[in-house]
């Protein structure tokens, strides 16, 4: 998310976020840190989905993994300039 926006320099239109099941409460003993984070950087309110899962599956370099105790973003744009 933050190379995104450093690349990028706008956020993203739309977003789909897929945590592991043991991120949120159970990490941080409190709600929405992450979200909060995404806003924080994003600088705004981006509409945004998304679930808690038992493995998440997501870029590292030029390959795909499938991973664990991570939180994976799929951010989307209406436009390839945008």
């Amino acid at each position: 998310v933050e190379s995104d926006m450093a690349n990028r320099g706008v956020p993203p239109d739309a977003a789909v976020v897929i945590s592991c099941g043991s991120r949120g409460t159970q990490l941080y003993d409190t709600e929405g840190v992450e979200s909060d984070m995404l806003r924080k950087v994003w600088g705004k309110e981006v509409p945004t989905v998304g679930f808690f899962a038992g493995g998440e599956i997501g870029p590292v370099g030029l390959r795909t993994y499938m991973h664990g105790f991570t939180t994976s973003c799929l951010l989307m744009r209406m436009s390839p300039d945008s």
